[in-house]
C-alpha cells in the first residue's frame, strides 16, 4: 500500500519540529488522552441525558429532537467506548492491539453519525425542533468537543483500517496546529537507536511505536528476501516520523500531483526505521511526565472571525462562522471542496465534522 502525495506536501520538518513532533506522538498515543477522550465522550452523552430530562420535566418527550432512542443509541456507543478503555487499561496499555478495536470503532462510528446529523441541520436539509429540545446547542458544542479531541489523537496515530492517521506527510494542518500545541521548556531529544530496527515499505511493524522513515536502496522484488533493502548509517530522513501499532502496514510513499491524471508518480524508496518502543506501561503506573500533558482546546473554542486578510484582500470564514457574503466558498486546504452559501449562512465542517477555513471564490 502506498500513500499518494503531493509534492507540495512532503515537507520535512526541522530539526525542533522534530522534537515537538516526537512529544506529540507520545503524548496523543497514551492513556492519559484517550482518558480525556473518554472523559468529553461521557460528557456529551451526559448533556444529551440532561437534554432529554428537561425535555420530559416540560412535557416534550414526544417532540424533543433528542428523544429516548437518541440517548439509548449514544449511551451504547458510551459502553463501547468503556469496554475498550477496560481492555486498555488490563493489558497495561502496551499498545492499541486487536482486543479494544472493535469497541472503539463503534464508538467512533456512532459519534460521526450525529456529527453527519448535525451537519445537515446546520446546512438546512434537516430540521431540529429546537424550541422543544433543551440544550440543543450544548449537546453541539459538547459533540464536536468529543470529535475534536478524538481526532487530535487518533489522526496521528496507525493500525491497520481503524485508525488511519499518521504523519507520513507533512502539510498544511500540521503546519497550522503545531504553533498552537503545548510543549514543556524543555523537550527530550529524539532518541537514536543503540541497535537498528528496520521495516521495509510495504511490510507490517513488529512492534508499537513511533518510526521514522529513512531513504532506502533502490531494490529488486528478490532483495526483500536477501536484505539488500536495508539502508546503512547515516540515515537519511525522507518524512515525519508517526505512530504505529503492533502488525500496522508501513506504508510507502508517492509523490503524485493528483491533479494530473497522466501523472504516474515517484515512489520514495524507504524502509521505516524504530526510534522509540512503546512501554510505558508495563510495569502498571503512568509515568509522571503526563501529569503535564496539556491538549488543544475543543476547535469550538477558540477564537474564529471571518472577512478579509488585510494583505491580499482575499474574503475568507472559518467552520461555524456567518458566511460575510454570498457565493461559491472553497475549502482552503482541500481544493476538491465547495460549498454554497449565502451572507450570513453558517459555514460548514470538512467532511462534517472538522473544522476549516473556507476562501470565497466565486461571489455571486
Amino acid at each position: 500500500m502506498s500513500e499518494i502525495v503531493a509534492p507540495g506536501d512532503l515537507m520535512l520538518p526541522s530539526a525542533l519540529e522534530r522534537q515537538q513532533l516526537f512529544y506529540t506522538l507520545k503524548k496523543v498515543s497514551s492513556l492519559t488522552a484517550w482518558r480525556r477522550n473518554y472523559a468529553l465522550y461521557k460528557a456529551w452523552v451526559d448533556v444529551t441525558k440532561a437534554s432529554l430530562q428537561e425535555a420530559t420535566r416540560q412535557g416534550w418527550a414526544l417532540t424533543t429532537s433528542l428523544p429516548a432512542s437518541e440517548l439509548a443509541f449514544l449511551q451504547g456507543g458510551l459502553d463501547e467506548f468503556r469496554k475498550a478503555m477496560t481492555k486498555l487499561e488490563k493489558n497495561s496499555f502496551r499498545h492499541f492491539g486487536d482486543p479494544p478495536f472493535p469497541e472503539l470503532i463503534a464508538a467512533r462510528n456512532r459519534l460521526t453519525i450525529q456529527l453527519s446529523v448535525q451537519r445537515r441541520v446546520d446546512e438546512g436539509e434537516n430540521g431540529v425542533n429546537e424550541a422543544h429540545t433543551p440544550l440543543w446547542q450544548e449537546y453541539c458544542d459538547a459533540m464536536h468537543s468529543a470529535y475534536d479531541a478524538w481526532a487530535e489523537c487518533s489522526m496521528h496515530l496507525y493500525q491497520r483500517d481503524y485508525f488511519p492517521g499518521g504523519l507520513w506527510y507533512y502539510n498544511r494542518w500540521l503546519n497550522r496546529d503545531l504553533p498552537l500545541m503545548h510543549f514543556p521548556d524543555h523537550l527530550e531529544a529524539v532518541p537514536e537507536p543503540a541497535v537498528d530496527t528496520l521495516v521495509r515499505a510495504g511490510g507490517f511493524v513488529p512492534f508499537a511505536g513511533i518510526w521514522e522513515p529513512v531513504a532506502a536502496p533502490a531494490t529488486r522484488f528478490i532483495d526483500r528476501f536477501t536484505g539488500a533493502w536495508r539502508p546503512q548509517a547515516p540515515f537519511r530522513v525522507v518524512a515525519p516520523m508517526k505512530y504505529f501499532d503492533h502488525g500496522a502496514h508501513a506504508h510507502a510513499i508517492t509523490l503524485q500531483d493528483t491533479s494530473d491524471s497522466d501523472d504516474k508518480g515517484e515512489k520514495l524508496h524507504l524502509a521505516w526505521r524504530l526510534l522509540w518502543r512503546e512501554d510505558r506501561y508495563t510495569d502498571g503506573t503512568i509515568p509522571a511526565e503526563e501529569a503535564q500533558y496539556r491538549f488543544l482546546e475543543p476547535e469550538r473554542s477558540r477564537p474564529k472571525t471571518s472577512g478579509a486578510e488585510p494583505d491580499d484582500g482575499v474574503i475568507w470564514a472559518w467552520s461555524g462562522a456567518a458566511a460575510p457574503a454570498s457565493g461559491t466558498w472553497l475549502c482552503e486546504t482541500h481544493g476538491s471542496y465547495r460549498e454554497v452559501r449565502k451572507k450570513g449562512q453558517r459555514m460548514g465542517f470538512l467532511l462534517g465534522a472538522r473544522t476549516a477555513r473556507w476562501v470565497l471564490m466565486r461571489p455571486d
